[in-house]
C-alpha cells in the first residue's frame, strides 16, 4: 500500500517537532528576550482602553486608522481623533502565537482572540527603545 500524503495538520506537527530541536520553534522568536517585549506590547495594546491606547500606535498607525476622510491627514488631527474615539475603546485579552523579528526595529506577530474566533497580523516598529503598533490586519482563521 502506498503512503498517504500528510494532512496539513500532520505536516505542521512534523515541522514543529523538527523545529523544536533547533533554535527557532513554532512560536518563532516569541520566546526570545525581544520577542517577549513584542508580546507584552501587543497584549498591553489589546487590553488598553482610553487615551493611552493612542500612544501605543506609531504615527503611521494613527494616520491610517484615524486619518478620517481627509485626503492629507496630519498626525495631530489623527491623534486628536484617536483620543476622542478612545472613550469607546474596550480592551480584550489576546494570545500572541508567533513572532518574527524582521530587523532590530521591525517585527510581525500572529495574534488570536482567546476564544479563537478572530485572528490578526500585527506589524510593530521599535521607536526610542519601545515597540509600538504600526498596523493590525485581519487574518483568515487557520484550517
Amino acid at each position: 500500500m502506498a503512503d498517504a500524503p500528510l494532512s496539513r495538520a500532520a505536516l505542521v506537527a512534523v515541522l514543529c517537532a523538527g523545529l523544536a530541536l533547533g533554535a527557532v520553534g513554532c512560536s518563532g522568536q516569541r520566546d526570545t528576550s525581544e520577542g517577549k517585549k513584542i508580546e507584552a506590547a501587543i497584549k498591553r495594546f489589546a487590553l488598553s482602553h482610553g487615551p493611552d491606547t493612542c500612544s501605543q500606535l506609531t504615527g503611521r498607525g494613527l494616520i491610517s486608522v484615524y486619518g478620517g476622510s481627509d485626503p492629507n491627514p496630519t498626525l495631530t488631527s489623527s491623534r486628536a481623533r484617536c483620543i476622542k474615539s478612545s472613550k469607546r475603546f474596550q480592551g480584550a485579552p489576546v494570545d500572541v502565537t508567533f513572532v518574527t523579528i524582521v530587523k532590530p526595529t521591525n517585527a510581525h506577530a500572529s495574534v488570536r482572540t482567546l476564544d479563537g474566533k478572530h485572528y490578526y497580523v500585527v506589524a510593530l516598529l521599535k521607536l526610542h527603545r519601545r515597540w509600538k503598533i504600526d498596523s493590525v490586519s485581519i487574518q483568515a482563521k487557520p484550517h
